[in-house]
């Protein structure tokens, strides 16, 4: 659970407003991110395209650019963490039923 708190405050500390298309980007980040760490789970596309257009967002190269920044950023935090970490924060973040984003990762 402590992989789980600290990429959800590794970017934006208490009081630090992001904006929105930094939230989405960091959210897709950590998901791709923990998919691939993770054996069992990888990104689910559809949602993310779902979540682009519902947000009004265009996955542009300005959006692929913040979404790479934040894979990478995702990946240094994950670093030296089990798989089977990975995987349990991946589900309860970003699975099915997440708290973060619900189904941005699905069963491999």
């Amino acid at each position: 659970m402590m992989l789980a708190a600290t990429l959800m405050t590794t970017w934006a500390g208490p009081g630090i407003a992001e904006d929105q298309m930094e939230i989405v980007t960091r959210k897709f980040g950590e998901a791709m991110a923990l998919g691939q760490v993770c054996g069992t789970l990888k990104a689910n596309t559809a949602m993310m395209t779902l979540y682009t257009i519902g947000l009004g967002y265009t996955l542009d190269d300005e959006m692929k650019a913040r979404i790479a920044v934040n894979f990478g950023k995702s990946l240094a935090v994950i670093d030296g963490r089990s798989e089977a970490d990975a995987c349990v924060v991946g589900e309860m973040l970003y699975g099915k039923k997440g708290t973060n984003a619900p189904g941005l990762l699905i069963a491999e």
